[in-house]
């Protein structure tokens, strides 16, 4: 009677164990051919080893279609996946107050990033300052003209605005959770993100691992904008020179520095 089903392609090599998993290797019965050998040949592998690859490359899998689902609508973006501060929700250029001619050089620079990046420019733009004279209210400003020009024009782009450390709280909050964006989820969003705007760099501590993350993310894009509290000579001794390199790749005509005498725009109610 003839047999029914499948032979198997492999046999249980009982003479090589995985030094990993402690099992016995798998090793094809019929010899294959690779191209990066001469001869044919019989592999041989763990299948527990595979289990992990596979398993690890239906993850991978799982991410990008999430990440490619999140940009799908890409309108959407900014309001659905952007870290901003609460208080700033309402921020525009129509609600930017204009006190003195240091802060209408700052809407003005603003305005001028905008219609750049609008007509396709490239190269980061980074708004430098102290705390509390307008740098937050102008990025979401600008993020948010990009969006409603994009969607007038019809012209899918993606806008996303994190502000970096809540951003790196919300990472490290995912850390072991198996329901949370992995870091790798993040770093693959933040890529794709046709314009990102970073708000606080360089607020908080500067651990490696976050410089490393900073690094990536900056190294493979050419339109973020970028606010800080920092001038280029504190940021180079807080962060690795290549890191600081990124934050002003293509910068050079797209940097605004608040004077040191400029106003805090901040009222305190007491």
């Amino acid at each position: 009677m003839q047999k029914l089903g499948f032979e198997p392609l492999h046999y249980v090599n009982e003479k090589e164990i995985c030094q990993k998993h402690s099992c016995f290797m798998w090793t094809f019965k019929q010899p294959v051919r690779a191209t990066n050998r001469k001869e044919p040949y019989q592999p041989t592998f763990c299948p527990e080893c595979k289990r992990e690859d596979m398993e690890r490359e239906q993850l991978q899998m799982v991410g990008k279609a999430y990440i490619s689902s999140i940009l799908s609508n890409t309108f959407e973006v900014l309001a659905r996946n952007s870290l901003m501060p609460s208080d700033m929700k309402d921020a525009s250029f129509s609600t930017f107050t204009v006190s003195n001619e240091t802060d209408e050089h700052a809407k003005n620079f603003a305005l001028r990033v905008a219609r750049h990046y609008f007509k396709d420019g490239r190269g980061n733009a980074v708004i430098v300052g102290q705390a509390g004279r307008g740098k937050t209210h102008l990025a979401i400003a600008i993020a948010k003209k990009l969006n409603i020009d994009f969607k007038a024009n019809n012209n899918p782009k993606s806008v996303l605005f994190m502000n970096v450390p809540a951003m790196f709280q919300k990472i490290q909050s995912g850390f072991n959770k198996k329901d949370a964006r992995t870091t790798d989820e993040w770093l693959d969003l933040l890529k794709k993100v046709d314009y990102l705007i970073l708000d606080d760099f360089g607020k908080g501590d500067q651990s490696q691992w976050k410089q490393d993350f900073l690094y990536n993310l900056l190294d493979s894009r050419d339109k973020t904008i970028v606010t800080t509290n920092l001038i280029g000579k504190d940021m180079v001794q807080i962060f690795d020179a290549s890191l600081v390199s990124r934050v002003a790749k293509g910068a050079k005509e797209m940097t605004f520095k608040y004077p040191d005498s400029a106003e805090d725009r901040r009222t305190l109610p007491f």
